[in-house]
This record gives C-alpha cells, structure tokens and sequence, in this order.
C-alpha cells in the first residue's frame, strides 16, 4: 500500500499515487490513451524527478481536448471541442461550442477562490479533508467516465449560499456522448443528465 506524505494541501499527489490510481486504471482497465506530463509538456512516469502536472486522456499530448490540471491547492478537469488546427488557420473565428473547467479545491483552501477562477466554471463542493489519496483520485476517475466521448455540454447553476468571494452553487450538467444511453448521476452538489434531449 502507497504511503501518503504530509503535505500542505490534500491534492499534493505524488507520481507514484497518479500513476497508479488514476492512470494506470484508465489505462489497463477503461482503455484510455493517457500521457502523464510535468509542466513543461515532457512525458514522465513515476520513477521520474519531475512531479507529473497532467494528464491527457485522448492521446493527445499538445492539442488535448481533455485533460486534468495538478495545481496543488487545486485540480481542474477540462474538456473542449475546439478545433485547434482550424484555429491556426483562422484565429478570428470561435472554433468550440463548449470549453469547459471543473475544479476541485481543497477544503482548506476553498475560502480563498475568487470569482474570477470560479467565474462560468463548475466548482465541486464535496469535501476531501477525510479522504485518502486514492479516494480522491478515483473521484477524479468518476468525473473522467462520465465526460469521455462528450459531443454537446451545456450546464445550468443554482445559487446555495455566499461562500467568500463567489456562491456556492448547485449545477446541472446536460451533456451528449456518443452512446446513447441515457441517465442521470449526482455527485455531491454536480447533476449529470446524459443524452436526454
């Protein structure tokens, strides 16, 4: 079992604990393409000096349309349907219908996020303070099986309270993939409704 260091906020995870609780199983037993990469874009693994900062999830290394982001006090999922070559062709034209972020902060750290980061985003308000390394990795797995093969996103938000700088909020997340089955799953304060039209 993976030793857990003391660090200042839950989210520092070490390449060994994304390896092999996040990527690996996404790998081996979902089938994802994944690249684990430090913040200078170079792949590394979990032997590596270099601490991982994402991970893509479409194969993709430089134009990923989805990925997460390690940002320590924070992690952040994102997923688009930008066309990324077009935009290099044409950069006047918007070429997304949907760019998304979903954070997870946490729990300490949640009082000092701004409206500015979590402006048009979808902040997840589950706490983490109890929960393992692995447990929240495989929340992230949770969020990442849900979002994969996504073709149309549109969300809706409810204000609960003031919480510092923005509201906390509850959100319904009406999103298409390309299967058609249909259902509805809720995680904490997030409502996926999927390919109901």
């Amino acid at each position: 079992m993976l030793k857990k260091e003391y660090a200042k906020y839950c989210m520092e995870f070490t390449n060994e604990e994304i390896i092999t609780y996040l990527a690996k199983p996404l790998r081996e037993k979902y089938n994802f393409e994944v690249h684990t990469l430090d913040e200078d874009d170079f792949l590394v693994d979990e032997f590596s000096e270099k601490s991982i900062t994402c991970i893509t999830f479409d194969g993709e290394i430089e134009d990923s349309r989805f990925y997460i982001i390690f940002f320590g006090r924070n992690t952040s999922i994102y997923i688009d349907d930008e066309d990324k070559e077009a935009r290099r062709k044409e950069p006047l034209k918007q070429f997304f219908t949907f760019n998304e972020e979903f954070i997870f902060s946490d729990d300490s750290d949640r009082k000092n996020l701004h409206h500015d980061e979590t402006y048009a985003n979808i902040v997840y308000e589950g706490s983490f303070k109890n929960k393992s390394s692995k447990e929240i990795l495989e929340l992230f797995i949770e969020f990442i099986l849900i979002l994969n093969g996504t073709t149309k996103f549109e969300f809706e938000e409810t204000p609960v309270l003031p919480m510092g700088e923005y509201e906390k909020n509850n959100y319904v997340v009406k999103l298409s993939n390309n299967t058609s089955e249909k259902k509805q799953i809720t995680i904490d304060n997030i409502t996926f409704i999927i390919n109901e039209e």
